[in-house]
């Protein structure tokens, strides 16, 4: 109906008013090269109609495009707004004012922001202190070049297995920079496949900092992030199980199993090291009757043993470690660039946010 029509405008029109007359100001200026462009058009003999056709057009590419990034946040924010049920609309706002503000300050894009806060919550980090969890992921992929999604997800499984709150998710953040520095992986690699070793270390009573020390050394052996999170959860496995012959062997040259030795304040390594000494290298070789756990017990023993040790008392040390990453990669032109970009994507959603319900009206 027209009045329905109209009202819908006026609505609009005023909810837009503070952000539109912002925009209008730049918009002046760009309807005076619209003009002419329109000029130049008649000059050329093809008529104003033409000018302004392809003046229409542009500016309504332009509002598809706003209104697409405000429908695609708007999608994602109310799958956040789902896993808050009884949630006030003003908490919705403030925490859509909190993403928003995200991305301008760090250059994340305010879509990914809104999955990655989706998934935070959904993965049990309180909404209390979501935000703080956010900050650090958010500075942990830029700096680690790794997409947002990814870098929330293995933050919060780390977080979850070793049961601790979002107070540690900043030592975490550090201790994978540190293995990144001292190992030849990436963060996406970790992110990829840290989880596959997470659980059954935890079981075993072995901390985050010492499974990242093991797996430094690991890949800067062999070069392979994957590759070493498997052989390093064979060996886990192997020890965890009483009647695997290895776990035999440590209860029995040792006086006490694989976790009681780990709860004494023994690293993994010292514990394989210690067994190795006891007897033949070939002896030792046959406790595993799994090649990869043999190889991650061949690799953090012998020449190696000293280098776990330092990247472990490194782990210890590693505060800062994310701070000082982001801090280079924020300073470089690339990220400039980039949070330019999602500056001006989130002023886009912001528009296309107030635009969205008059698109069709404009486009008939």
């Amino acid at each position: 109906m027209p009045g329905n029509k109209a009202n819908l405008e006026i609505t609009a029109t005023d909810k837009a008013s503070a952000k539109l007359k912002k925009v209008g100001r730049n918009a002046e200026g760009l309807g005076g090269k619209l003009g002419a462009v329109n000029k130049k058009f008649s000059s050329m003999g093809m008529g104003s109609k033409l000018g302004a056709a392809a003046a229409g057009a542009a500016v309504a590419g332009l509002g598809m495009q706003m209104s697409s990034m405000a429908r695609d946040f708007d999608r994602n924010f109310t799958q956040v707004m789902t896993l808050l049920p009884g949630t006030s609309k003003k908490v919705f706002g403030d925490m859509e004012a909190d993403l928003k503000g995200l991305s301008q300050e760090l250059g994340v894009n305010l879509v990914d922001a809104t999955t990655g806060l989706y998934n935070a919550i959904s993965a049990g980090v309180p909404q209390k202190n979501v935000f703080e969890f956010m900050r650090v992921a958010s500075k942990a992929a830029i700096a680690g070049g790794n997409d947002l999604t990814s870098t929330v997800t293995t933050l919060a499984q780390v977080m979850n297995v070793y049961g601790v709150g979002v107070e540690e998710a900043e030592d975490i953040s550090d201790k994978l920079f540190t293995t990144v520095k001292l190992g030849m992986t990436t963060l996406p690699q970790l992110s990829s496949s840290l989880a596959n070793v997470l659980p059954v270390a935890q079981s075993l009573g072995v901390s985050f900092g010492e499974v990242s020390s093991m797996l430094a050394v690991l890949t800067a052996s062999t070069g392979q992030t994957a590759e070493s999170i498997t052989r390093l959860r064979g060996l886990f496995t192997a020890a965890s199980k009483d009647t695997s012959i290895l776990a035999q062997a440590i209860k029995r040259e040792l006086g006490a199993s694989f976790a009681d030795l780990i709860a004494s304040g023994r690293t993994t390594s010292e514990i394989m090291q210690d067994l190795r000494d006891r007897m033949p290298l070939e002896d030792f070789r046959n406790l595993f009757r799994r090649t990869e756990a043999q190889s991650a017990a061949l690799l953090i023993t012998g020449e190696n043993a000293v280098k776990v040790a330092g990247a472990y008392d490194e782990m210890t040390e590693s505060i800062g470690a994310t701070e000082d990453a982001f801090k280079t990669v924020d300073e470089s032109m690339a990220q400039s660039w980039d949070k330019s970009i999602e500056n001006l994507k989130t002023m886009g959603v912001e528009i296309g946010t107030v635009i969205l319900p008059l698109m069709g009206s404009f486009l008939q």
